[in-house]
């Protein structure tokens, strides 16, 4: 690397050079070097370094380059904090950030894209750990072409990342949906939403709050029961821990790194208590399809929210649970133990008013679908829209729908922007109110997959 550079780089790094000298520097430096990467790698620092730099290099600008500059946006770290940062994304991980430069850039890049996100928040993309279709694709159903679609459709809302949730059914219908939805992972192409495994929402529930799960087809919760489902790509099992006899499947499915999850159950607070001690790790729709609080008997929900073991998923649309009940879990649990799921059924976004779901006709009814019954079959709102509408009361929502899905999951390199991590990103626009930055949920300005812009 010139010499000339790197006194350069050493005067970045001590904080030796402000943003209006350093752009005279680098165009004084450019008039004297001749090394296409030196010119490269100096354009990209500048661009780093510093938002008020405007020293671009057009002729080194290329739409399908392998390297991306996001420049002047804020980026959003946690809670409600967002800061001013560039950042630098080579092929599918983002290699650098303002506060975070590697020593030396790879030698290959020859041209950059450049997206300037001013008045625009950068944040990592949304991941969805419980979601049974949309579009009109039903998870219990969908052939390997319906799902490579909704992958594509579904990154056009911030989503970037999502598991497919199997909801109960006979045995063999679950085994072919899970190695439908399985192949289908295989041929995604690397610019749409990811599958990050499948999510088992039955078939060992409880009948007494099945919901609209088919109860002719739920199996007790034992180790053999699941054995004869069991697949590499499941990550979630939702089942009734107090069906679970001396808690051996709670104990099998945590040894495997699997995430138990107490749901459409009458368990009682010692119950799941008790299942936690074994590796209960989640609540499946916290409030929704079990035991109801009551002040004599606490039962799953009382021991959901004062448990800090637990995570707990949250369907916030408004109609799942009313405001003040969001407005409790939000001042009763951890923030970073609640996850914000859709639990969005094929209705969402789909032509039609009503499918077959569950073995049964499933409505359009406002913001939810209901069987004919009147009961909730789940929600017609994508993760984005659930943001959107808790927002305003609640700027550390965010959190619950990109990192603590990543831990609760256990999936390193992503739900943070920092360097090595993989460049899933979403970019909205914003608007400041009281110093605090107000995004706007209803759709992203760019979604970035793999380090790809997909528009």
């Amino acid at each position: 690397m010139n010499k000339k550079f790197k006194k350069i780089l050493e005067k970045i790094k001590n904080n030796q050079i402000n943003s209006e000298k350093l752009t005279t520097e680098l165009k004084k430096f450019f008039q004297d070097i001749i090394e296409v990467e030196d010119k490269i790698l100096a354009a990209i620092l500048s661009l780093l370094i510093s938002g008020q730099c405007e020293f671009f290099m057009e002729d080194f600008m290329d739409e399908n380059s392998d390297c991306t500059v996001i420049v002047n946006g804020y980026i959003f770290k946690n809670n409600e904090q967002y800061e001013k940062q560039n950042i630098l994304i080579y092929k599918n991980k983002i290699l650098a950030t303002s506060k975070d430069l590697p020593d030396e850039f790879p030698k290959e890049i020859s041209s950059f894209n450049i997206i300037n996100a001013m008045d625009m928040a950068v944040t990592p993309g949304l991941i969805d750990q419980h979601i049974h279709g949309g579009f009109g694709v039903d998870f219990n159903h969908a052939g390997i072409d319906e799902i490579l679609d909704f992958s594509e459709n579904i990154a056009k809302y911030g989503i970037t990342a999502y598991l497919p949730t199997i909801m109960t059914a006979p045995v063999a219908q679950i085994k072919k949906q899970i190695q439908i939805i399985s192949q289908a992972k295989q041929l995604l192409p690397n610019n749409v939403a990811k599958i990050a495994g499948i999510n088992l929402e039955g078939p060992f529930l409880n009948p007494e709050y099945k919901g609209i799960h088919p109860p002719s087809s739920m199996l007790k919760p034992i180790v053999d029961n699941y054995k004869n489902i069991e697949d590499p790509e499941i990550k979630i099992v939702t089942y009734a821990p107090e069906l679970d006899e001396n808690f051996k499947l709670t104990q099998y499915l945590a040894n495997k790194n699997i995430v138990a999850s107490a749901g459409h159950t009458s368990a009682k607070s010692e119950t799941i208590r008790n299942a936690v001690d074994n590796g209960l790790k989640q609540v499946t729709h916290l409030f929704n399809a079990m035991l109801p609080l009551h002040h004599r008997n606490p039962g799953i929900i009382a021991e959901a929210l004062i448990n800090d073991n637990l995570f707990v998923e949250v369907i916030a649309d408004g109609h799942h649970l009313q405001p003040e009940i969001i407005d409790l879990i939000f001042r009763a649990k951890d923030i970073s133990k609640i996850i914000l799921i859709s639990d969005s059924l094929p209705l969402n976004k789909a032509n039609q008013d009503s499918v077959i779901f569950g073995g049964q006709k499933i409505f359009k009814k406002k913001e939810v679908a209901v069987n004919t019954d009147g009961v909730f079959a789940g929600s017609m709102s994508f993760l984005s829209t659930i943001l959107q509408k808790n927002y305003h009361n609640y700027r550390h929502c965010l959190i619950c729908a990109i990192q603590n899905v990543c831990n609760n999951l256990g999936l390193n390199y992503y739900g943070k922007i920092k360097r090595n991590n993989i460049a899933d990103l979403a970019i909205w626009n914003c608007t400041k109110q009281n110093n605090s930055l107000v995004l706007n949920f209803n759709k992203p300005d760019k979604v970035i997959i793999n380090g790809k812009i997909l528009y």
